[in-house]
């Protein structure tokens, strides 16, 4: 039902984009589009992927017997749910199998996971903070956002790093639990204290995770950047990375169906000043088409592991 509900307001939400914006313009400026930067664009998605698993190998306590190819394997199954779960959850497929296929305990699999996509939107926001100052003059709600941005880095770096943080915030989902869930959490809660001591403890560890992160959204953010041009449009770099993890962070919201729509009214409302209204509907459906390439590169993985998953 949830899911029913999501692509209704995807289709809502699409619909009210195309009253304003004429489709037929929209896909006309796709297909007049340079064809050789589209194609580079969707080439990115394969250095996107690899990079993710080899973080998400690097997030593993004690990885010895989990080989890099098993974490691929783990990233693309989650990457053909994330298409029709929202908020990137088929991510936790990736604890799911762990548990089930390398005798991972379950409550340390999910730290990992949960590790890995908090990781993840730090890195988005490192972009968005260190890159705020070039466009603050030129978008209203940018200097807002910055700080409200900032604010959320700074927490979510507290919640990886430091205990006495974490347990604050254990104490307070605590209260808020029935009996049998706050089992499972006392015992998500140790191994979540023994993945922050792994990453205090292996800083050359970590200090890798931090550059493979910060890696893979500015390769992301640069493929966005491609697209722009391939639109035959232009926006200097710097702007594109200050402005794009706000349509991501925009898509992550689970109200709509993977993100379309909410992340498509984020771009336009983001780069139609820049770049004009059509090219930036015409980018957002070049995000949609990704996250379904990405999808159909995950397809043979996740048929091929349709037995461990049900």
């Amino acid at each position: 039902m949830k899911r029913i509900i999501s692509i209704i307001i995807s289709v809502i939400i699409l619909g009210v984009i195309y009253t304003k914006i004429p489709i037929n313009q929209t896909i006309s400026i796709i297909i007049a589009s340079q064809k050789r930067w589209l194609i580079l664009g969707f080439l990115l998605i394969i250095p996107v992927n690899l990079f993710i698993a080899l973080r998400f190998r690097l997030l593993i306590p004690n990885r010895t017997n989990i080989r890099y190819l098993t974490c691929l394997r783990l990233v693309m199954i989650a990457q053909v749910l994330n298409l029709v779960l929202p908020a990137k959850m088929g991510d936790l497929t990736k604890a799911y199998i762990l548990k089930k296929e390398q005798s991972f305990k379950g409550s340390l699999a999910l730290s990992v996971v949960f590790f890995e996509k908090i990781v993840d939107f730090i890195s988005i926001l490192f972009w968005a903070i260190t890159c705020s100052f070039f466009v603050y003059k030129k978008v209203g709600f940018i200097r807002l956002g910055t700080v409200v941005i900032t604010s959320a880095f700074i927490v979510l770096l507290l919640v990886i790093l430091v205990p006495a943080f974490s347990n604050i915030f254990f104490k307070g989902l605590r209260l808020l639990l029935p009996k049998n869930l706050k089992i499972k959490l006392d015992a998500f809660k140790v191994d979540w204290y023994e993945m922050q001591s792994y990453i205090r403890k292996n800083k050359l560890n970590t200090l890798k995770i931090a550059i493979v992160s910060i890696l893979i959204s500015f390769i992301f953010f640069f493929q966005g950047w491609i697209f722009i041009l391939g639109l035959k449009a232009y926006l200097p770099f710097s702007y594109n990375l200050a402005l794009m993890p706000y349509a991501v962070l925009a898509g992550l919201v689970p109200l709509t169906f993977a993100g379309i729509g909410s992340r498509d009214s984020a771009i336009i409302l983001l780069y139609q000043s820049f770049i004009g209204a059509g090219p930036a509907a015409a980018l957002g459906v070049l995000f949609a088409t990704r996250f379904i390439f990405t999808a159909i590169l995950g397809l043979p993985f996740l048929r091929s592991n349709k037995n461990k998953l049900w």
